[in-house]
């Protein structure tokens, strides 16, 4: 795979920002906004993207609790305002409903700046495999939800630095990635600084 056709985990790309290969495609969050994901989720943004299904019992629910914590750690921490978006790999299932249902269940349905979205297959295949959310392996997806990505991507589309970081890792070393990464300034700046 080309290093144009998906995020480069730490990696500042040359020219325009990488969201711009996002496909803006239309989705509808869990609260029945319809936004269009590049433009109203991305651009210009500090963004966590999780990629879930509302019936997962596997890597979802630990992933969701995680990301709570992690929302807490960097809504405590100030700064910078930053978003997170939970995009349902099932979409032939998941309705706005159950994604409100599911983020209640966690807690975090009613946290601003956080949206559980889906949209429509295609769409959903796309955004996943733009953002490397998928097996190389099974590049027109997989009917096996169990086997979806473990990743989070998170990047800056400010400053133009994306990555990704396993979903089980302990909150405090997410957020810490997360703050490094999507920090205003230089790439040279951010790897001196460590």
């Amino acid at each position: 795979m080309n290093g144009t056709s998906r995020f480069s985990p730490l990696l500042a790309m040359p020219g325009p920002p990488a969201s711009n290969r996002l496909p803006d495609c239309p989705v509808v969050s869990h609260r029945e906004r319809r936004l269009d994901f590049r433009r109203d989720l991305v651009a210009g943004q500090r963004v966590i993207i999780s990629f879930i299904y509302s019936r997962c019992e596997g890597v979802c629910p630990m992933a969701t609790e995680r990301l709570r914590a992690v929302h807490a750690r960097l809504a405590a921490a100030g700064g910078e305002p930053f978003r997170f978006i939970s995009l349902s790999i099932d979409p032939a299932r998941d309705t706005p409903d159950d994604l409100h249902r599911y983020a209640a269940r966690f807690g975090v349905a009613d946290i601003e700046g956080w949206d559980f979205v889906v949209g429509t297959p295609s769409a959903t295949l796309a955004l996943q495999r733009v953002l490397g959310a998928l097996d190389p392996a099974e590049p027109g997806g997989t009917t096996d939800l169990r086997s979806h990505s473990g990743m989070l991507m998170m990047g800056n589309d400010r400053t133009n630095r994306w990555g990704g970081i396993a979903a089980g890792c302990e909150p405090a070393h997410i957020a810490a990635a997360f703050q490094r990464l999507t920090r205003p300034g230089s790439l040279r700046a951010m790897l001196e600084a460590g």
